[in-house]
């Protein structure tokens, strides 16, 4: 059985372990806060990742809402050892649900993505460990396949060839949200 990122990560979804550990977090009552995580580990049973998946390089997030950029996020450290290399923490307006997110690197440092998920934080759930599934987003699948973001379009071939299928980096990727939690998809925007 598969475990997808929303699963894995269900006990961190818990406001007060987000408020002490996310940087930007907001109460602000005219924002609300968007959590973009990224899965560099082969699958979740192991927490196994590839050789140098993770980056040094500055990784943005810019998140839109119908061609808008409704908030962005850098980090030069990302990668797969724990939480906050992982993680963007974005707030974005109250009410406004983003329907892209885009992920750019400045470098040739690649950093391999298994899976990405997006969701609204917190949860808009009462009493429930049930997600809001109209606004919690996932792309990919722990299957040891997936994305190379590098401006080096060559870097996936040093050592990653059976792990991603594209046998392409991309200096950037486009993770578009659609209306289902499951029926996602990702592009190049290079």
């Amino acid at each position: 059985m598969s475990i997808t990122i929303k699963q894995h990560l269900m006990t961190v979804r818990n406001f007060a372990f987000l408020a002490l550990f996310l940087p930007q977090l907001s109460l602000a009552n005219d924002d609300q806060t968007w959590v973009f995580i990224i899965d560099c580990n082969q699958n979740s049973s192991d927490d196994i990742s590839l050789d140098s998946a993770e980056t040094n390089d500055k990784i943005t997030l810019v998140l839109y809402k119908d061609g808008k950029e409704v908030g962005s996020q850098s980090n030069s450290d990302v990668g797969c050892a724990n939480l906050l290399q992982r993680a963007f923490s974005i707030d974005v307006e109250y009410g406004v649900v983003p329907d892209t997110a885009i992920l750019t690197t400045d470098g040739h440092d690649a950093l391999w993505i298994d899976d990405a998920a997006l969701w609204i934080d917190p949860p808009l759930i009462s009493f429930s460990s049930q997600p809001n599934t109209d606004l919690d987003f996932q792309w990919g699948e722990n299957n040891s396949q997936g994305w190379c973001l590098s401006t080096d379009e060559d870097d996936w071939d040093g050592g990653w060839s059976d792990s991603v299928p594209s046998d392409k980096c991309f200096s950037c990727l486009k993770f578009v949200a659609t209306n289902s939690s499951t029926d996602n998809h990702v592009y190049s925007c290079d």
